[in-house]
């Protein structure tokens, strides 16, 4: 009778205590929200895998530091979400795309400004050009009617070794006797024929074109000597 008396009361004794256990169980549990939880104090390893969602984070609170190497593929991000910015400079400097088209030509640009004077350029060579002996032109003239023979013109000049002259140009009077003019070389006559190749030692020269009776009325005269080097 007492050890069934005694276990009545210790069945009663732990329903009580069960009971009150309950009660106070129940009673302690209180929920948590985000507005309870300070930024910051909750890291990764607080959360259960999966727990948080997209529609949980706010917008632009994840950057690059919060995902691991390798965890984003091109599925999880946007078009157009990305910018230079977000990209290492070893990424952007392998990006390169495909090469484009020529480009029209742009407009003739405005003429730049006259450069400084260049330097004085080498001697050239020696011209080709012939350099006369003498040279003489004298107007139309008349004179003196005798028999004696007048210089219309003469020609002084100098010749060195191994050279040859051509007299030439418009030279004399071809209306009249040729016997009434001559060529003269340091005073003595030579034919006239208007021109001429001369032949001379080294040395000063003159050549006169002379008149007389019928040739003195004189044209027009343009002479020429040009001097040769014999071979």
């Amino acid at each position: 009778m007492f050890r069934s008396n005694r276990y009545a009361t210790v069945a009663a004794t732990l329903a009580l205590l069960f009971s009150l256990a309950g009660t106070a169980t129940a009673t302690s549990i209180t929920l948590i929200t985000g507005h309870q939880v300070k930024d910051g104090s909750l890291s990764g390893a607080d959360l259960a895998n999966n727990s948080v969602g997209a529609k949980k984070l706010k917008a632009r609170s994840l950057t690059a530091k919060y995902f691991r190497l390798g965890s984003l593929t091109n599925r999880e991000v946007r078009d157009g979400t990305l910018t230079l910015g977000d990209l290492s400079s070893d990424t952007i400097a392998a990006l390169k795309g495909a090469k484009g088209d020529t480009g029209p030509a742009g407009p003739q640009g405005a003429a730049g400004p006259a450069g400084a004077q260049g330097a004085a350029g080498p001697q050239g060579p020696a011209g080709i050009g012939i350099r006369l002996a003498g040279y003489v032109k004298t107007s139309a003239q008349t004179l003196p009617a005798d028999s004696a023979f007048h210089s219309a013109w003469s020609m002084s000049f100098t010749a060195t070794a191994n050279q040859l002259f051509i007299l030439t140009g418009n030279i004399g009077n071809y209306s009249c006797n040729s016997t009434d003019q001559q060529i003269t070389v340091d005073g003595t006559p030579m034919p006239f024929n208007g021109a001429g190749l001369l032949a001379l030692p080294a040395g000063a020269h003159t050549l006169r074109y002379e008149v007389r009776t019928s040739c003195i009325d004189v044209p027009n005269q343009e002479a020429l000597l040009i001097p040769f080097t014999r071979p």
